[in-house]
């Protein structure tokens, strides 16, 4: 009896977890799929949401793109429009000339001792002592001409006087075809001044004097031309004699003065009077360039 109850005990018990050991399995079973299924939905959403992103960044890219189509449209617009303005600022403005003659008046000058007497010149073998003439004042004089070649009246403006022995001008205004000339400019600079360019030239440097001429727009919205005339290199050189000798230069040697002129620049304005400048756009700055 008591064999025969634990046999039928263990079958029993073997049977139940036999039965255990198969509802796990179709659990575990179950669970592996749910699993799988929630992993194909993640991503399956993923794809969506990466898809969404896609979308949402080639909008956003094309949005980009119109605004920098419109920017560019826009400054093409406003460059048209500025030719336009500089067109018919070029049409009124005057054509004229500035010439300079080329060979320096020599000697130098001492400037006038008195109101109305003329600039003493310089003796070709005087010698400048240190320091006892070092705010002496030496000047040269440069023949200037300008000449309107129309098609209108020009008012010029000077950035330093011109004379003629009698008169002195800052400012003049000229009818087509009329010249201006006999006017003399002068470069004036103390021996200390002249010497410090003579140093500076031996070091490499250059210091250059300018004398403009500027012709004024008769509109408000209109130009400014200037002519610049460059004066280049020294007067003074040391003296051989002793130390602290300073005498003038060869007038054609290395560090004599030199005159050079520069072609005229244009400068547009859509309001002289407000010293307001008109906008410079450049064709090559409008094209639209490779999107991100």
């Amino acid at each position: 009896m008591g064999n025969e109850f634990w046999t039928i005990f263990a079958a029993v018990a073997t049977a139940l977890a036999a039965v255990a050991t198969a509802v796990s399995a179709i659990i575990i079973a179950y669970q592996t799929r749910a699993t799988a299924r929630a992993a194909t939905a993640t991503a399956e959403s993923a794809r969506e949401t990466g898809r969404a992103a896609d979308a949402t960044e080639a909008t956003v890219r094309a949005a980009i793109k119109s605004l920098e189509l419109a920017q560019v449209q826009q400054k093409q617009t406003l460059y048209m429009v500025s030719e336009a303005v500089k067109a018919r600022i070029d049409a009124s403005m005057p054509r004229f000339r500035v010439l300079v003659e080329n060979d320096i008046e020599w000697p130098p000058l001492l400037p006038a001792p008195f109101v109305d007497a003329d600039p003493i010149p310089l003796r070709a073998d005087h010698e400048f002592i240190l320091p006892r003439d070092k705010d002496l004042r030496i000047l040269v004089r440069l023949d200037i001409t300008v000449i309107n070649d129309g098609p209108g009246a020009a008012q010029f403006r000077f950035n330093e006087l011109l004379t003629n022995g009698e008169d002195q001008l800052r400012e003049a205004v000229l009818l087509p075809g009329e010249t201006l000339s006999g006017y003399l400019y002068h470069v004036e600079r103390t021996v200390q001044e002249w010497i410090e360019i003579y140093n500076q030239r031996t070091m490499g440097s250059s210091v250059v004097h300018e004398f403009t001429v500027t012709s004024v727009s008769p509109m408000d919205t209109g130009a400014l031309d200037t002519a610049r005339v460059d004066c280049g290199g020294t007067i003074l050189e040391p003296a051989p004699s002793m130390e602290g000798h300073w005498k003038l230069v060869e007038p054609k040697g290395e560090d004599s003065l030199s005159i050079g002129t520069r072609p005229i620049q244009r400068r547009y304005y859509l309001s002289l009077r407000d010293n307001k400048l008109l906008p410079e756009y450049s064709w090559e700055s409008l094209s639209l360039e490779p999107g991100i």
